[in-house]
């Protein structure tokens, strides 16, 4: 009987894992036929550019790290309900805040609330001998 509630668990867990594969934005897709996916970080040249994002409630924001130094996002906003956060998790506060991102890797979060979330992303670069932080402001503007 406990090897037949494991073996249940484990299916659902491997079950999760696919759906999760399978990508926060096909997911959301079935809820809204025209539904894209946004990227909110685009890398230039001389650093990131974050524009402020306008999305619909449910679809997804991703964010891609193209840079070869890592970067984290910290929510200064509260979002109350959030689907689907992949690489965030909150802190002692109840603010959303990503793990650092490697180059390559991305974030993503599904907002369920209209509103203005502000955000901040956070990286260290090579100024001559020294590595500071350069912070950079972002906002998700979320509509009906």
């Amino acid at each position: 009987m406990k090897n037949r509630k494991f073996n249940i668990i484990l299916l659902g867990l491997l079950i999760f894992m696919t759906l999760m594969s399978v990508g926060v934005s096909k997911i959301c897709a079935e809820e809204k036929q025209e539904q894209q996916v946004t990227v909110a970080v685009k890398k230039l040249p001389y650093g990131l550019s974050i524009n402020p994002v306008r999305v619909n409630r449910g679809e997804p924001v991703i964010w891609v790290n193209h840079d070869s130094e890592p970067m984290k996002i910290k929510f200064l906003t509260k979002v109350e309900i959030a689907c689907f956060p992949v690489n965030f998790y909150t802190d002692l506060f109840g603010h959303y805040e990503s793990i650092l991102i490697a180059k390559h890797v991305v974030a993503s979060f599904c907002f369920i609330d209209k509103g203005e979330y502000r955000y901040e992303v956070h990286r260290s670069i090579k100024v001559g001998d020294k590595v500071e932080e350069e912070i950079v402001p972002g906002k998700i503007i979320v509509v009906e």
